[in-house]
């Protein structure tokens, strides 16, 4: 008689960044540049979030951001566009930056998407970048993915 175990699931995964260890349930942050060049593809950079967030069980503090981050929504993990009030503008990524450093430890997960068109400093955060095709990378990021 065949004997049968139940057993844990892997809890690693491949992603546009590589093998990665998960949480069984984890948070990031997702910095969403919502500048004129990137307005098009918001459709698209919330369809990956949820994705990410129904595959991996995670939930995410969105901040959508122009020049200054203006709408802030927390534990989110069903996404639908037509909730979230989206503004355009210019970009200023650097300003997003300086809220998360207030706002959350530093152990923290970010994530960013935009064209890579931005003001940007570096810092100690754990950052992973979804760029849109048309993209400039931003200077000191390792982790990256180019969304289709």
């Amino acid at each position: 008689k065949k004997r049968v175990s139940l057993r844990r699931p892997s809890r690693r995964f491949d992603s546009p960044f590589g093998k990665e260890r998960v949480k069984e349930s984890s948070h990031n942050i997702v910095i969403v540049d919502t500048s004129g060049s990137c307005l098009n593809d918001i459709p698209k950079f919330l369809g990956v979030i949820q994705r990410a967030c129904r595959k991996y069980n995670t939930t995410v503090d969105l901040l959508f951001t122009t020049t200054t981050p203006y709408a802030i929504y927390k534990d989110q993990r069903k996404l639908d566009v037509e909730k979230y009030d989206i503004q355009s503008g210019g970009t200023d990524l650097s300003k997003a930056q300086e809220y998360i450093i207030k706002n959350y430890p530093k152990d923290s997960s970010v994530v960013v998407i935009t064209d890579g068109v931005t003001a940007w400093h570096e810092w100690s955060y754990d950052t992973k970048v979804i760029y849109t095709q048309e993209h400039h990378p931003i200077p000191g990021i390792k982790k990256s993915a180019i969304l289709d």
